[in-house]
């Protein structure tokens, strides 16, 4: 039966997108929005309504709110290169002036919680989804690749979004423990039963390594439990991510640790041969005209953006900011042999662009 007859939207493509790859999880803190904050991409969309972490993990937080292009499209933020929104750019209080990250006693407006039922929930992602003008935050050029950092589980939000939209691959992220492989079946079924492609999985925190040593220490358990789990499922595994703290100390300080090696030559080699060294390129050197391209580009097809933005999201209206992005890396990010956990970042890169770019995924 037709999707009409039976209620359900015909799909819409986003604004300014090619191509959509979501990464989900069944069970959560497994490590999805690190995933999705390290990964080759264009834009970067957190649809974690109750409890963003995207503004945190990319040195976002406090940035302000969103600009408004004048047809009342939302325009990203940017950091580190990378096009970004989401919900935590507009909760009251999180247009504070920029904190110093390292004072964790800042107020981030970290503390506003998200109290709503399923329909106002259901409004601000369809908002994210369709009043976004990713080409507000590339000067005017579309994404290749939107990467969506979805909830855990398989609630109203992963479901709606594979309804209301295209979704040209999924990556689905898990650790170690029984637990999170049992929730990771679940959302395997659920994206296979309303038409998710599945890309592959990722198994995160998969293993520790000593300072000094070279012995694998499972602290969550092996992983062979996991893998026979993705062979019956007939899901590759695309990358097994090593427990190393500077993932976790780099995320604190909004800083992608994949730049922790953006010159490494072996990291980025498989990039280049698939075409994809623009897009990874891009991530490491962010354009310190972004601001002056959003608002060129605005100008040119819009006019002039306001900074008002859809009240049924925030009900601070009077921030008013100067630009829309974060000018560079930190300088301490510039290894030249970077860790375990970066080159499984970037492996999972390759392997996932060069999948989108070959075919939908594997349903």
């Amino acid at each position: 039966m037709p999707r009409a007859q039976r209620g359900i939207p015909a799909k819409r493509k986003l604004v300014g997108v090619d191509k959509v790859l979501v990464v989900s999880s069944g069970k959560g803190g497994v490590g999805k929005s690190s995933v999705a904050g390290n990964r080759l991409r264009v834009g970067l969309l957190d649809l974690d309504i109750f409890g963003p972490s995207i503004p945190k993990l990319m040195g976002l937080e406090g940035i302000g709110e969103p600009l408004l292009t004048e047809d009342n499209r939302l325009a990203p933020m940017r950091a580190h290169g990378i096009p970004c929104m989401s919900m935590g750019f507009l909760l009251p209080n999180s247009s504070s002036a920029t904190p110093d990250p390292e004072d964790p006693d800042a107020d981030h407006g970290a503390d506003t919680p998200v109290v709503w039922r399923g329909m106002m929930v259901m409004k601000a992602v369809q908002q994210l989804l369709f009043d976004v003008d990713w080409r507000a935050g590339t000067g005017g050029h579309e994404l290749d690749v939107l990467v969506v950092d979805t909830p855990p589980g398989t609630g109203d939000v992963t479901l709606s979004l594979g309804q209301l939209v295209q979704v040209d691959g999924s990556v689905i992220v898990s650790t170690p423990q029984n637990v999170a492989i049992i929730d990771t079946r679940k959302g395997v079924a659920m994206f296979r039963k309303v038409g998710i492609p599945i890309t592959g999985a990722v198994l995160n925190m998969a293993h520790f390594v000593c300072p000094g040593s070279s012995t694998r220490h499972h602290i969550f358990g092996r992983p062979d439990v996991f893998e026979r789990v993705c062979a019956k499922l007939e899901i590759d595994v695309l990358a097994k991510i090593p427990i190393e703290a500077d993932v976790s100390e780099q995320g604190d300080l909004g800083r992608p640790v994949v730049l922790s090696g953006p010159s490494s030559t072996s990291a980025i080699g498989g990039l280049e041969s698939i075409g994809a060294s623009d897009a990874f390129t891009s991530m490491q050197n962010p354009r310190p005209a972004a601001s002056r391209e959003f608002r060129a580009y605005s100008a040119r097809t819009q006019g002039p953006p306001t900074t008002s933005f859809d009240e049924s999201l925030s009900d601070n209206q009077s921030s008013k900011r100067e630009s829309i992005h974060l000018d560079g890396a930190p300088s301490s990010l510039g290894a030249d042999n970077p860790s375990a956990a970066v080159e499984a970042f970037q492996k999972l890169a390759t392997r996932v662009w060069f999948r989108l770019n070959s075919s939908s995924g594997r349903s």
